[in-house]
């Protein structure tokens, strides 16, 4: 599978991102009320708009098949966020391409570093991000979860 990775172009997008936030969500089984998802799923591009934040789409065979996100943190970070592949295309190199976009975007916009919250059950999601330089870091977010696990990457 060949993917590519853009970012995302509003208004056209927004079907496609919100369908695959939805998914994501859904394939939680987490409850993330404490996110106002459907605040910032009406919102878009909000926090995500360039030229601090970012929205990106992977796309196979010119169909969406994942998103990932960059936002600013009040501490001068970004953090990813929504890091999420269908099913399909996991396995095939699409979420190292997603990440390293995302990296590479925050980068660019001068970031110092980059913050990932995420869940330790996630063992592939953690060992890309492990892969990638990303090294476990004290909270910096009031996520109430239990099992959360909270990174970050040194972009200088």
């Amino acid at each position: 599978m060949t993917v590519t990775v853009r970012p995302a172009r509003f208004p056209d997008d927004l079907p496609a991102i919100r369908a695959l936030v939805v998914e994501y969500i859904d394939s939680l089984e987490l409850d993330l009320g404490f996110q106002d998802v459907d605040g910032e799923l009406a919102g878009l591009p909000g926090a995500y708009a360039p030229p601090r934040g970012a929205m990106l789409i992977a796309e196979a065979a010119g169909a969406p098949v994942g998103i990932g996100a960059m936002r600013a943190l009040p501490d001068g970070s970004a953090e990813m966020k929504r890091m999420y592949l269908r099913p399909a295309a996991r396995g095939t190199g699409a979420g190292r391409a997603l990440a390293v976009a995302i990296i590479e975007a925050a980068r660019a916009a001068g970031y110092p570093r980059m913050r990932l919250d995420t869940q330790a059950s996630f063992v592939p999601a953690v060992a890309l991000y492990r892969s990638l330089g990303f090294r476990d870091t004290p909270r910096y977010n009031d996520n109430p979860l239990p099992g959360s696990l909270f990174m970050a990457l040194e972009l200088g």
